[in-house]
């Protein structure tokens, strides 16, 4: 449906991003894909819950992404090996934690990923989400994020430009361990938690805003 090849499941109304219609051909996706919130198929209206396995595997002429805020689930290797993908817009609501930095969806492309914003829907940025994306220079962070997961932005050392939501009431263990080039952070109001070693490393941090 415009582009974009899904699995259906009728009973839950449910539908899924995948990389095949059926058959044992690939699908590689290219460009700039928005993924929609909901999906129309033969008269029957579906909520895209979720990216599957490997949905966007070596897509390697894919160069941006956005995920909707409906999506709840992202299985493994769901963008390894987007050699071509710079940014990415991430509406999910409140994805659960990845277990390290291998299960995360953008592991294997995490190295040409330059801009990461965060939309005014999500409320939790799982942990090693962004960890180890080396050419990372941009994250926003939308108003309603409350807190941001372990290791979430880990040895991101290109990251410059950071902006925190007025959200914010946690910040993990290592969020933004060995961030080297960021230079200065402005905590917003809401801070309550700031975890064993978020800062750590940020060897150019030079100006650091924290509210009564």
């Amino acid at each position: 449906v415009d582009g974009i090849w899904y699995d259906f499941d009728s009973s839950t109304k449910t539908a899924s991003v995948t990389n095949t219609n059926g058959t044992n051909v690939r699908y590689y996706y290219s460009g700039s894909v928005i993924i929609p919130s909901t999906v129309t198929y033969n008269g029957t209206t579906y909520s895209v819950t979720s990216i599957g396995a490997s949905a966007f595997r070596n897509s390697s002429s894919l160069t941006s992404v956005t995920l909707p805020n409906s999506v709840t689930s992202i299985g493994g290797g769901a963008f390894y090996g987007c050699s071509a993908l710079k940014s990415v817009v991430w509406n999910a609501k409140n994805l659960p934690d990845f277990a390290d930095a291998s299960e995360a969806p953008f592991y294997d492309s995490q190295e040409t990923i330059t801009s990461f914003t965060f939309g005014t829907t999500v409320e939790h940025i799982p942990a090693y989400l962004c960890s180890d994306m080396s050419e990372l220079t941009s994250v926003t962070i939308g108003d309603g994020v409350s807190s941001i997961g372990e290791s979430a932005f880990y040895n991101c050392y290109s990251l410059s430009y950071l902006k925190l939501g007025n959200s914010v009431e946690r910040i993990g263990d290592y969020a933004f361990y060995w961030c080297s080039s960021l230079s200065s952070i402005s905590l917003p109001n809401s801070i309550l938690n700031i975890d064993y070693a978020a800062f750590q490393s940020c060897s150019s941090l030079s100006s650091i805003n924290i509210p009564s």
